[in-house]
């Protein structure tokens, strides 16, 4: 089922309730890019440089599209059910004091994801809004500052009027004291410029402080044609040099009233497609009393604002509350995409990530990971989903038929429907894999167990491990633990000049057997030896061309570390010069080109 910013608050009840009463839940996300760089993945990077460089992607990229799947298993039935969501998200200014943000797309997956059939249309138009726990704190703090400051503005300091605006504020000073004198309960100026308002506001609004009450309001206008000098006859613009027809009072104020107040409905401000925005500045009779409980209506409509506008984040924080198990598929960058545009920004270092997706998911199951392990590495030859997804449909794997759940509204998928990459059918597809997978596992049990459901002791192997993917010794980050640390005595880093190739590097290592590389750029590299046992030759006996630089894996992490504690190298070369001197092999003892470190990535 589609979800967008038409539909969504009527359909939260429903899905806060199937979140409560699922088994497990399956998540799937679509993003507007990958890579931030172009620089090549590293097989031999540490956690923390692939954390950053999975933070840095989390960091530019948007969730565009969030795939959430319920399961729920009826044990008088032994049977499992489920229903799709596929929630487009997009990050709306409903306010010019909500968040503008910025962020990045790489064409290749914009290209891929059209190639879906992704509505890029739906996206910008109907996409839900969504606050991270900050920005919605932010944005409250505001409304309350604005709320106590209001005596503050009343007194406000006259500003210096242009003199092109002279008139204008002259003429207008005399329809609103005329408007003050007679019988009309408000009037309405259109088509203002936004230094118009604010001259209006400073020099004369403190005129009438305990009698009229100004405000601006948007109002959401439908577009009769696409000319775009085009004006209701109800309304005349304002002129840089106005005369007395350019501020108009609105003698019946149903109709403006009317789009007013709609306009201001939480939720309700951004147009619809074929309608445009305009601010109206309106001027009301009220007296001190009136005008306190006005300013309260406000206050309370602006934090009912913010609170519609968490949107999204809702279902996350809800997700989190309910301490279900969450699969997914290789899902490192899911994960961190959804805490970072959702919740909270990531940290910048892997320890503090870690504590940080224990307290939000406590119970996460990436079925990449489960795929790559005994016995199903032996079984399954690409544990890509859509490759999965066709295997756990043939034997030895029995999949459970998983239907619909009984509601009328309900909406879910089959694993017919093939709709690759939309990312409802992907959460669908993910499930699906962790049933069939675990179902496998409990018929290999003693006694065998013919259901086995998230809770289960069979899972807690695969608890909390994510997989990683293009390391050649690391397969998981192990959130709830500690990490792998296999020793890397028979990896070097090698820095060469830029028109250095493959067999270059073969031929300084020949001496030593065959190796493996793993390019980081045009001039830096990993070089690891297939024979470990002659690791402990290298450093005494290798011989390098000028231009080639050669130190131990353990050597590199210590620089890089060190790094971090003074300026960088291509900052320093006198420093630099020192420590390359004590830490290379061979050739030149200059520091290799001043390159800075670049962070590898990932997907």
């Amino acid at each position: 089922m589609d979800v967008t910013d038409k539909n969504f608050y009527e359909l939260l009840p429903q899905i806060e309730e199937s979140i409560d009463r699922a088994a497990f839940l399956a998540i799937d996300c679509e993003l507007s890019g990958l890579n931030v760089t172009d620089e090549k993945d590293n097989c031999f990077e540490t956690m923390e440089e692939r954390y950053l460089s999975v933070r840095n992607s989390a960091s530019n990229f948007l969730v565009v599209q969030f795939g959430l799947c319920p399961f729920f298993y009826n044990p008088e039935k032994d049977e499992f059910t489920h229903e799709a969501y596929n929630f487009y998200t997009y990050p709306r200014q409903f306010t010019k004091n909500s968040p503008n943000l910025r962020f990045l797309c790489e064409s290749s997956s914009l290209d891929f994801l059209a190639s879906c059939g992704f509505d890029f249309n739906k996206l910008i138009y109907e996409g839900i809004p969504y606050l991270t726990y900050a920005n919605e704190e932010k944005m409250k703090e505001e409304v309350e500052k604005r709320s106590s400051h209001k005596t503050t503005e009343d007194n406000s300091t006259p500003l210096s009027v242009p003199e092109n605006l002279k008139k204008f504020v002259q003429l207008t000073n005399q329809k609103i004291h005329a408007f003050s004198r007679n019988s009309q309960k408000e009037m309405s100026i259109e088509d203002l410029s936004a230094f118009q308002r604010k001259l209006i506001f400073h020099n004369i609004k403190p005129n009438y402080a305990s009698e009229l009450y100004f405000e601006t309001i948007i109002v959401n206008e439908h577009e009769e044609n696409n000319d775009s000098n085009s004006l209701n006859s109800e309304y005349m613009q304002v002129q840089d040099e106005p005369d007395l027809s350019s501020v108009t009072i609105q003698n019946t104020q149903e109709s403006l009233d009317t789009r007013s107040r709609k306009s201001l409905t939480p939720g309700k401000t951004q147009p619809s497609r074929g309608e445009t925005q305009q601010r109206v500045l309106r001027i009301v009779k009220l007296d001190h009393v009136e005008q306190s409980e006005r300013e309260k209506e406000k206050k309370l409509l602006d934090l009912n604002n913010i609170s519609k506008n968490v949107g999204f984040s809702k279902v996350i924080r809800k997700i989190s509350q309910s301490g279900k198990h969450i699969v997914g598929h290789n899902m490192l960058l899911d994960v961190s995409h959804t805490i970072h545009q959702f919740l909270e920004e990531l940290p910048d270092n892997l320890a503090d990530f870690k504590e940080m997706v224990q307290e939000t998911f406590s119970n996460l199951v990436d079925t990449k990971f489960i795929s790559t392990t005994h016995p199903f590495r032996d079984l399954i030859s690409c544990s890509v989903l859509i490759d999965l997804v066709k295997r756990i449909q043939e034997t030895p794997f029995r999949l459970p038929k998983i239907g619909i759940v009984p509601r009328v509204d309900a909406v879910g998928y089959e694993l017919t429907d093939r709709k690759t990459h939309e990312a409802g059918f992907d959460a669908f597809a993910t499930g699906c894999c962790f049933i069939a997978m675990t179902q496998l596992l409990g018929t290999r049990q003693s006694p065998p167990q013919p259901r086995i459901l998230p809770s289960s002791p069979v899972v807690m192997p695969f608890l909390n491990k994510l997989y990683i993917m293009r390391m050649s010794d690391i397969s998981y980050l192990n959130i709830s633990g500690t990490d792998l640390t296999p020793s890397r005595s028979h990896v070097f880093y090698v820095t060469c000049p830029k028109d250095a190739t493959q067999k270059n590097i073969q031929q300084i290592f020949s001496p030593f057997g065959n190796i493996q590389t793993s390019w980081k750029n045009s001039v830096s590299l990993f070089v690891a030896l297939s024979d470990k046992d002659r690791s402990s030759l290298v450093m005494d006996n290798i011989e390098c061309s000028s231009g080639y630089r050669v130190m131990t894996f353990a050597t590199y992490q210590k620089l890089m570390k060190d790094e971090k504690k003074r300026p960088l190298l291509s900052e320093s070369p006198e420093r630099a010069g020192d420590i390359f001197k004590k830490l290379v092999c061979g050739g030149d003892k200059s520091p290799p080109g001043q390159h800075k470190k670049k962070r590898p990535k990932t997907e």
